[in-house]
């Protein structure tokens, strides 16, 4: 059974939920096209293609590369950030700080679903 905190409805945190998932399925599409999944662990590293020997082309890889790579990190964070808010819902605290232990406001979890902080102490 989830526990919800208080104002925040079932129906809510379950909706809520689902749009968690499926953030989380786009999160892992986009990292797939970009980054390899480690064998073990939820780590990722971007992947680029090979273009040549030359250094011109070495430098064209290279700028692929830190492009690809600061993509993948981004993505790595929101989806650690969706995985949290789905172990939050499913351990029954999903809405409540994480810094103060006081309800998180619904409008803010409509906006940003993986939030883990009130307003006061979002960083």
């Amino acid at each position: 059974m989830t526990h919800t905190p208080q104002s925040l409805g079932t129906a809510f945190v379950e909706a809520q939920k689902h749009t968690l998932e499926e953030e989380r399925t786009r999160l892992q599409s986009e990292l797939s096209r970009i980054a390899k999944k480690d064998v073990v662990g939820d780590d990722y590293h971007a992947r680029v293609e090979q273009i040549g020997r030359a250094p011109d082309e070495n430098v064209v890889e290279e700028e692929q590369y830190e492009a690809a790579r600061s993509v993948e990190q981004s993505l790595e964070v929101q989806l650690r950030d969706v995985n949290r808010a789905l172990q939050r819902i499913s351990d029954g605290i999903y809405g409540t700080c994480t810094k103060c232990g006081e309800r998180i406001d619904q409008k803010r979890l409509e906006a940003l679903p993986s939030a883990q902080a009130c307003v006061k102490h979002a960083g």
